[in-house]
């Protein structure tokens, strides 16, 4: 996350580490649910053995 926060205050961007964590996980949980509704994206991530 440091890395990421990092990156965005070098764009100019007023955002908190915390608040970075936060979208980074809400973005995971939303990813893991589209991901569990689209078989034919499940079937192509387990070919690469990683999202």
């Amino acid at each position: 996350m440091p890395q990421i926060h990092q990156q965005l205050q070098e764009r100019n961007l007023c955002i908190s580490e915390c608040s970075v964590s936060n979208l980074l996980n809400r973005y995971d949980e939303l990813l893991a649910i589209k991901l569990s509704q689209c078989e034919h994206l499940q079937a192509r991530l387990a070919q690469q053995q990683r999202v």
